[in-house]
Formats: structure tokens, sequence, C-alpha cells
């Protein structure tokens, strides 16, 4: 089912998010599903919790995306999108990449962020299994992007050269 897509300046952007429970798993699982649909209804490459106006640590990642080094990971979310629960980044690379982001929050808007190229993040899948891994290049970016909407943070606060996206049509 979509769920309604939270625009800034909705105050739930910006609230603290709870974390997960091992016991609220089970009752969490629709809400996986919803939020899944509602990223593919939005046409997000990926969907954080608080987009949907639930302040919890949980964000879907589109399949296209995803890009796992580690062989088991990769078979095991090959063509499936990603949900990430508690996700927490715990290491970084020192270097740093500008791209171009835009956010289904703040429509008609994108801009240029620096983030890191490689990020080692910890986190639950949708059953409760800690995982930890290493993301680089677009897959890295995108799971930034996710991390900081459910650390309060949106790309626009990062952002440099502001633009709306009917300007960059006349490029």
């Amino acid at each position: 089912m979509k769920l309604p897509l939270t625009i800034e300046p909705n105050p739930v952007l910006r609230a603290h998010n709870r974390l997960i429970k091992k016991n609220e798993l089970s009752a969490l699982q629709k809400m996986l599903d919803d939020m899944t649909d509602s990223m593919y209804a939005y046409r997000g490459i990926g969907i954080a919790a608080t987009q949907v106006g639930l302040n919890i640590m949980v964000a879907i990642i589109h399949k296209d995306a995803l890009d796992f080094k580690n062989k088991a990971l990769r078979e095991k979310w090959n063509g499936t999108d990603f949900p990430i629960i508690n996700p927490k980044i715990v290491s970084h690379s020192w270097g740093m990449a500008n791209d171009e982001e835009g956010c289904l929050s703040v429509p008609g808007y994108y801009g240029t962020v620096k983030r890191y190229k490689k990020i080692i993040v910890e986190c639950w899948d949708r059953e409760g299994n800690a995982l930890k891994f290493i993301a680089g290049g677009y897959f890295a970016r995108v799971l930034q992007h996710e991390i900081d909407h459910l650390n309060k943070t949106l790309y626009i606060d990062k952002a440099t050269d502001i633009q709306k996206t009917d300007e960059r049509a006349k490029k």
C-alpha cells in the first residue's frame, strides 16, 4: 500500500527516530512492504521511514542501487530491495566524491552533495539478522542519503549549488 509522502518542512523529517527492538520485527513486516510499495510509487532509489511519516530507524534501498562486495550478501539480496533496520555507519573512507542528488521529500530541487566514497554499515535485515558490510560508489551514496534521513538530516543541509529541477532542463 502506498503511504503518503512527508514533504519538507514537515517536522517529522527533523524529529528523533527511535531504534527498533527485536520483538517489534514481526509487526514491522507489513510496514516494510508498504514502504517498498511507496518507494516504487514515488519512483525513488530509496526511502526512509521519516519520508512516510514514521519516526523509526528503518529505510529501504532499491535493488538497482545494491552493489555488495560480499558474495553471500550479493547472492541473498540479488534482485531484491534491501530493508535496513537500525542502520549506522561505523567507518568510512577518507576519500569523498561530489555528485548531484535530489529527494522525494524536497521535490523540484537538486544539488551537489559531497559524500564518502566507501562506508561500512551495520544494520539488521527484515528478519533481525545482524549485517555488517562495505558499500562503495552509488550504493554508498544512497545508503548515506537514507541514513542521513534517519539522523534528521536532509541532503539540502549538505548540498551546494541547489537548483530547481526545471532550471536543469534549460541547460
